[in-house]
């Protein structure tokens, strides 16, 4: 029969293999949902809101595109009251946003301060939502900070429908 300080002993040693192996697996699986976001999958709950407001009117004017590609334009005195249909996106066209976003690198970008006027980008993706606010750059020819770029790449898209 083994001494009773012996078989603890072995179990304290094998804890630690244990361990580094369930960690193992978790950053395997994490980086294996990495792989398929970047991969191009688009999430099933992809949802883009963007607009602007304040100002001395008060009011809110921006769309929703929503996970099925229904884009809604809303105006009011609270962003995203009142929402109307007014299009649809294709699935490519979704699937296009979705790349512009991750190239742009959407959800490592940071805020600004709201001012007077502001414009703001919100991306709910993979059950992640991040929003992003900015006083636009008005008067200059292009503003260039990443969340204003995507929003004028949706202001076209929405003109053109």
């Amino acid at each position: 029969m083994m001494p009773r300080w012996l078989v603890y002993l072995v179990c304290l040693c094998c804890l630690p293999i244990l361990a580094s192996c369930s960690r193992s697996e978790q950053r395997n699986s994490s980086q294996t949902g990495k792989s398929r976001s970047s991969a191009g999958a688009l999430p099933t709950d992809l949802t883009i809101v963007f607009g602007e407001g304040g100002g001395f009117t008060g009011l809110w004017e921006g769309y929703t595109i929503q996970p099925d590609g229904n884009v809604l334009h809303w105006r009011g005195p609270v962003a995203e009251q009142d929402p109307q249909q007014v299009g649809r996106l294709s699935e490519t066209d979704r699937r296009d946003l979705w790349a512009k976003i991750r190239q742009q690198d959407f959800f490592a970008q940071e805020s600004r301060e709201p001012g007077e006027l502001t414009r703001f980008f919100r991306v709910t993706a993979d059950g992640k939502t991040h929003q992003i606010q900015w006083v636009p750059q008005i008067g200059t020819a292009q503003d260039t900070f990443v969340p204003a770029e995507l929003y004028g790449h949706c202001r076209k898209i929405m003109v053109a429908m």
